[in-house]
């Protein structure tokens, strides 16, 4: 189960309240529903996480869209499902969230990273285009375009002196393969 506990004030504790909680409190949410949690993070003033079923849930407060949320929800004090597409339209899963100060990034299992919220006065501090911001301004997570995980830089092809490649980050040491055939066996 999830426990969470610090301060309530924009909800962000999933408690269905705005109090805040010394110790750590059961997000009953979950349980109801029967949801099992994979990963979690959390911001200054919100919540989101990842099923093992892939699905992504927010809570907190969504101002400037930043839990991928409707921008006019206020402040949700219990999970919400929060809903990625590919670029087909489709319902995509997700293999991470995390939380910033004022946005979050979802990422899918396809490796897309979806951007929930802006950085900057009006988003122009993290490039975004006039397009995306009017599209973020719903709450919507927005994919940024040529970004993925799973892309790497090719090797060098020269005679140089060859080094076994390193890899870095949560996503590479597990790898592609083996993050897609986890997420498959979960939902047998």
């Amino acid at each position: 189960g999830v426990y969470t506990c610090g301060s309530g004030v924009s909800g962000a504790l999933g408690h269905g309240d705005f109090v805040s909680q010394a110790f750590p409190m059961r997000v009953m949410e979950f349980v109801d529903e029967n949801v099992k949690i994979l990963q979690i993070s959390a911001g200054v003033d919100m919540s989101m996480c990842t099923s093992t079923a892939g699905d992504v849930y927010a809570w907190g407060k969504t101002e400037g869209g930043r839990i991928g949320l409707d921008d006019n929800a206020g402040n949700v004090t219990i999970p919400r499902r929060v809903y990625l597409e590919d670029s087909n339209g489709e319902n995509l899963k997700a293999a991470d969230v995390e939380c910033g100060y004022v946005h979050s990034l979802v990422v899918g299992l396809n490796g897309t990273i979806h951007q929930c919220g802006r950085v900057g006065t009006h988003g122009s501090d993290d490039g975004q285009t006039v397009e995306d911001s009017s599209r973020m301004s719903d709450g919507r997570p927005v994919p940024l375009e040529n970004f993925n995980i799973w892309h790497r830089i090719p090797e060098p092809k020269e005679n140089v002196k060859k080094e076994k490649w390193k890899k870095y980050g949560k996503y590479e040491l597990k790898g592609r393969r083996t993050m897609l055939e986890e997420a498959e066996r979960r939902n047998r």
